[in-house]
């Protein structure tokens, strides 16, 4: 059973991870094509989805802290992701799009942290030294969905129209529930914040450490996906190329990304969590600074190798990182990463859109330049207090 549930819950990821890939790429592509929404239109469906899913993520994450079963949220964010994926192909109304997403779709945002923590809660219990190990391994699944996913999804989307693209998402969403069906629930750790008064949950604002780190989290993942809502209409708008292009350079990135993410949970412990984030971000600032110089292909297709270190390394000790600054509350750890996350999707969603209403898509790398160098700077300033930050895994003596 313990090993069925470490293979699971890693299909499970790939599965949830290839729903997204399926979609998320075309979503810009749908919006202002099949629907007719302007630029600014596009962020504020991106923004107000982010920011529904945001709050929706929050609360449910408390719930699941409290008892409520982790595997009936998941649940529940795939049959909402599933409602999503029908309207869009079945109406191309945008308002009912909105709708759905701020509904159906913010119920989706459950799933991978959930995911995440059952399988943090599993390999805690089960796996030993490997815990960080398996981590690295979930998100490298995430990883290889994209490698798949977004090439797969304009190939599909090519041959079938957007509902080809987002019948395979839909897929790959059922698969998940299936795939989960035979994982047992994990139990919360024995170790609560009532247990303890000087738990992380009643002080983690006044942790410098971890406030510089969400910070940073939320500058690079900003960053990162302004350049993801802008390469596919800055490639085929402004550069006039094919939207294969697209799902090449998103795939090559994400197959780089994946043993960059293996290595990086095998010797992180060794090299130091916090100083492979810094080289993580540090590359990914070189990488937007490449794309505000250049509107060649092949020098695009080329920078995708500092894309992959950047996304490979920070989404994969990211997670491992903040756990450990908060060991006696992973689930609030989770849930703080990603809403840390789901904020800079909202800035990135609606100042990509802005920017591109008013200037242009390319003129968007030149902000995520920006973000990434807060991030570093925020990354080298938690270096000087990480360490004492850090919650010991003994308990305190009396």
């Amino acid at each position: 059973m313990r090993r069925y549930a470490s293979i699971a819950l890693l299909i499970s990821t790939l599965f949830a991870g290839l729903s997204y890939a399926f979609l998320f790429p075309l979503t810009s592509l749908y919006l202002v094509n099949e629907l007719g929404a302007s630029p600014l239109a596009m962020g504020v469906f991106m923004a107000l989805m982010m920011c529904a899913g945001m709050l929706t993520s929050t609360w449910l994450g408390r719930r699941s802290d409290a008892g409520w079963s982790r595997k009936a949220l998941i649940y529940s964010g795939q049959a909402g992701f599933i409602l999503m994926l029908l309207s869009l192909m079945l109406t191309r109304s945008y308002g009912f799009v909105l709708f759905m997403a701020v509904t159906a779709m913010s119920l989706s945002s459950v799933t991978l942290p959930q995911l995440f923590t059952l399988g943090r809660l599993h390999a805690d219990r089960n796996l030993g030294r490997q815990a960080n190990f398996y981590i690295a391994l979930m998100r490298a699944a995430i990883a290889i969905a994209w490698v798949v996913g977004p090439p797969s999804a304009f190939i599909l989307h090519g041959l079938f129209g957007f509902t080809g693209a987002f019948s395979a998402a839909l897929i790959a969403s059922a698969s998940v529930i299936v795939m989960l069906l035979g994982v047992p629930e994990q139990p919360r750790s024995e170790r609560t914040d009532h247990d303890d008064p000087a738990a992380p949950s009643a002080h983690w604002i006044h942790n410098r450490a971890l406030v510089l780190f969400l910070l940073a989290t939320f500058s690079m993942f900003a960053a990162s996906n302004m350049y993801l809502i802008s390469i596919p209409l800055y490639v085929t708008n402004e550069l006039s190329l094919s939207a294969q292009w697209v799902g090449n350079l998103m795939g090559l990135a994400a197959f780089i990304e994946v043993p960059v993410m293996i290595l990086a949970g095998i010797y992180g412990s060794r090299l130091g969590m916090h100083r492979l984030m810094v080289i993580g971000v540090a590359a990914g600032c070189l990488f937007f600074a490449g794309l505000t110089q250049t509107d060649n292909i092949l020098v695009l297709v080329l920078l995708q190798l500092l894309n992959g270190l950047f996304v490979g390394i920070t989404a994969s000790i990211g997670i491992v990182l903040v756990q450990d600054l908060m060991k006696r509350s992973i689930g609030l750890a989770t849930t703080l990463f990603n809403n840390a996350q789901q904020a800079a999707m909202l800035l990135g969603n609606f100042a990509a859109g802005a920017i591109a209403q008013w200037f242009s898509f390319g003129s968007t790398f030149l902000v995520a330049l920006a973000l990434g160098i807060i991030s570093l700077v925020l990354l080298i300033a938690m270096g000087r207090h990480q360490q004492s930050s850090v919650i010991p895994l003994t308990e305190p003596s009396h």
